[in-house]
């Protein structure tokens, strides 16, 4: 299994070279930016008890991952021994924008016996982070060429000579927001023979990005006495010239609203009977506002 990440931060997995696969929260399905389920820089880290991945599903799982299933689960209230608090404010520096981001997380839990001797406990988790991050990229285009190099031979099983052109220079600055919470209330019976809950998981993150590049493009080689090529075949020590540049300028980021609830329970009659149900809905709601201008010559000979 692998991580895919952008600007450094993960955003979803690979299951067996696979991306098409299942995420799930607490067992059961979630929506985010695509058909895998919420992205998992979307729920925090934090608020997760454990986090399983199943390569081989079984008959009892939803089907739709071709990969695997990444199953998250959150800590039950009846499993804390009383009174729980825990907190952390932590600050990560980004040197290329001088940025401080603050990540703070806050959790609370306690459970109750009630005078029949029932159970009832309740856990919370908030979690908020604010990061402004940059990528810098650059890369260009290789083409084969027959002309004669200084009257070299090219190191290539082709014979022809590399050259590296179109280059391009891009540079992107990120800024996301997420806020994220989590509730969940559960009851158990003094007889210990179920439970009932109520879950409920929120996250909003929102951002913005602006992107530049700069692209050259067209021109003529022109070799000199130093002109060469490496080990690869690549001519080198050469000058580019009438290439001309194309800027350009974009915004780009999407922003996710997700939500999910769910109500359920089960219930142990004997030791050859039981029952379990749940209804659960989950929404997310994402956007995309893009723009971008570009500026290009145009040869009106």
């Amino acid at each position: 299994m692998s991580i895919s990440s952008d600007f450094g931060i993960g955003e979803s997995v690979s299951i067996r070279g696979l991306s098409e696969n299942r995420i799930e929260l607490n067992g059961r399905s979630t929506i985010g930016d695509d058909r895998d389920g919420i992205s998992l820089d979307d729920f925090p880290s934090s608020f997760l008890k454990t986090v399983e991945v199943v390569k081989s599903p079984t008959a009892d799982m939803i089907e739709g991952a071709l990969g695997g299933t990444v199953r998250m689960s959150t800590i039950r209230p009846t499993e804390l021994d009383g009174f729980t608090l825990a907190g952390s404010l932590d600050f990560e520096y980004a040197d290329k924008t001088e940025n401080w981001a603050p990540i703070a997380n806050l959790a609370v839990g306690n459970n109750w016996e009630l005078g029949d001797g029932s159970t009832f406990g309740g856990t919370a988790n908030l979690s908020y982070q604010d990061r402004e991050i940059r990528q810098d990229e650059f890369f260009n285009r290789v083409r084969l060429y027959d002309e004669d190099v200084n009257g070299l031979t090219a190191n290539t099983p082709s014979g022809r000579f590399a050259v590296r052109e179109q280059n391009t220079v891009q540079q992107y600055v990120q800024q996301r927001e997420r806020t994220a919470a989590n509730l969940t209330l559960e009851w158990a019976p003094a007889s210990a023979r179920g439970s009932f809950y109520a879950d409920l998981a929120y996250s909003d993150r929102s951002g913005a990005e602006q992107g530049s590049s700069i692209l050259d493009v067209g021109g003529s080689r022109v070799d000199n006495s130093e002109t060469t090529q490496d080990s690869n075949g690549q001519v080198i020590i050469f000058t580019l010239e009438g290439a001309f540049v194309i800027p350009k300028t974009w915004s780009d980021f999407r922003n996710t609203e997700f939500t999910s609830f769910a109500l359920g329970g089960d219930w142990e009659f004997s030791d050859q009977l039981s029952a379990s149900g749940e209804i659960s809905i989950a929404s997310s709601d994402t956007y995309r506002p893009n723009s971008e201008f570009n500026l290009r010559p145009v040869n009106r000979t």
